[in-house]
């Protein structure tokens, strides 16, 4: 009898960590390259704070404009009014974005 106990239990613990990694995989599996846009967007402010720049932008997302702001370690290549592409998250288009790189 206690054999069976053992046996049922160790069979439940097997299920809940396959479920667990079954979800695990679901959830990391996602591409997030179909959350992510690139917007083109204009600096409009450098500010040097210890080190890092803080850079405000504005740029165009689905017909708003937005305004938003990064640090970055190196600034050489960003100027006033200068155009930058940023990649933006399409769930938080306003505070999720990443600098990618100056724009042509």
């Amino acid at each position: 009898m206690e054999k069976d106990k053992k046996s049922i239990l160790v069979g439940c613990m097997i299920i809940g960590a396959t479920m667990i990694l079954w979800s695990f995989f679901i959830a990391g599996n996602k591409s997030t390259s179909s959350k992510n846009v690139i917007v083109v967007a204009t600096v409009r402010k450098l500010i040097d704070t210890n080190g890092y720049v803080k850079v405000d932008v504005e740029y165009s997302y689905e017909g708003k404009v937005l305004n938003n702001s990064f640090h970055v370690a190196n600034a050489d290549s960003l100027k006033m009014d200068r155009r930058i592409r940023l990649l933006v998250s399409q769930g938080n288009p306003d505070k999720d974005v990443k600098y990618i790189g100056v724009a042509k």
